[in-house]
């Protein structure tokens, strides 16, 4: 079963937008090595402020994926982006859990730009690997994707963080012993401002600055006001709702238009878009939708414990 879902159709991988400029100074590193260390093999997309590449570790003989800070953002504030940069990793190198990228190596005093090493994940962004079940996932396949992120989300929340911005862009599906695998790629760069230990000033977001994926926030995210942990909780229900039916449970190309429909509208009952799935995970994944942060599941591992026991 494994084997014959492990197929992504060229055409599906998501057309990573990437700027000229962007990919000019992507090109202009390949074949560099860093610190003596990392020679850079290719140029791959960018994520956030950072410009992502897959290198050759020289001193360990394994492939390994390198982010770097772009030099357009350095220009724009050094010290609060290296200080966002360094947070990153820092917060991520204090994870070690199966469902969350691991942190190999980072360098912020480097001669070309500060660059954290991360493992190399050899598959498919959970948003790829979705463009195979326009109709939704096998439900196995689907529980086993929300354990695993699921049980991410409760280490983060257990230290005291909150994402703000699960989606599939940020994962990525591999098989390892036969079995599907999802890993938590991308925790942001200020995830991290309540939970670390660093020196200096932890308010590095700008007053104005809204954090989150427009098409993956919650209601409260949308409203601009302070979020908890059951924030976390809705974007779980948003990712439960799409691998499940096939589709987000809003859609709308105009922003105004979408932040509206996560705060006033409800998504399309999941039993009639999935008639082979019972009722009672519809309901489950709702809840985890409600609008109001209260009327959720209070924790991810709650959520989890429901699907499954309502899928079955």
């Amino acid at each position: 079963m494994t084997d014959e879902l492990w197929r992504v159709d060229s055409g599906a991988r998501a057309k990573s937008r990437i700027s000229e400029e962007d990919r000019k100074e992507g090109e202009s590193l390949l074949k560099y090595t860093l610190s003596r260390r990392y020679l850079i093999e290719s140029f791959i997309g960018r994520g956030g402020m950072g410009l992502i590449f897959v290198a050759q570790d020289l001193d360990e003989g394994r492939r390994v994926v390198i982010k770097m800070i772009k030099s357009s953002e350095l220009k724009r504030d050094t010290a609060v982006t290296v200080k966002r940069f360094r947070r990153e990793a820092m917060g991520l190198m204090q994870f070690k859990h199966p469902n969350i990228v691991t942190i190999l190596d980072f360098d912020f005093a480097n001669e070309v730009a500060p660059y954290i090493v991360m493992e190399h994940i050899d598959g498919y962004t959970l948003f790829e690997f979705m463009k195979q079940f326009p109709d939704g996932l096998p439900i196995d396949v689907f529980l086993g994707f929300m354990e695993h992120l699921c049980s991410a989300v409760s280490l983060i929340h257990e230290n005291g963080i909150i994402h703000r911005d699960i989606k599939p862009h940020n994962m990525m599906v591999e098989i390892h012993e036969g079995a599907f695998v999802l890993k938590v790629l991308d925790f942001g760069l200020i995830l991290f401002q309540h939970a670390l230990k660093v020196e200096g000033p932890l308010g590095l977001t700008n007053p104005n600055e809204v954090l989150g994926t427009p098409g993956y926030m919650s209601p409260e995210q949308c409203l601009g006001i302070k979020v908890n942990y059951a924030s976390d909780i809705y974007n779980l229900g948003l990712i439960a709702y799409e691998l499940v039916t096939g589709q987000a449970p809003f859609v709308e190309k105009q922003l105004e238009k979408l932040l509206v429909q996560h705060i006033h509208h409800l998504p399309e009952p999941v039993s009639k878009l999935r008639k082979d799935v019972p009722a009672s995970l519809g309901r489950v994944i709702a809840r985890a939708l409600e609008k109001e942060p209260t009327r959720r599941h209070s924790s991810s591992q709650l959520f989890w414990q429901a699907l499954r026991l309502s899928a079955h």
